[in-house]
């Protein structure tokens, strides 16, 4: 993955009130996160993909999907 591709998250709510997020890489594996907020999962998401990507392959933008 290029620094200028781009990646979309799904988001769901969960039956306990909070949510999951998941993107699956079309190459094999992907990233997935939760949290009991929607504020509080935009920064589980950014620090899921910070962890997931080297600093050169970091997508240019992540999107979310509801």
């Amino acid at each position: 993955m290029s620094a200028s591709d781009q990646i979309t998250f799904v988001v769901r709510s969960e039956d306990d009130g909070g949510y999951s997020a998941y993107w699956d890489d079309p190459n094999c594996g992907g990233i997935s996160t939760q949290s009991d907020s929607l504020d509080t999962l935009r920064s589980e998401i950014l620090d899921a993909v910070r962890c997931h990507f080297d600093e050169q392959e970091h997508p240019a933008k992540v999107f979310k999907a509801f």
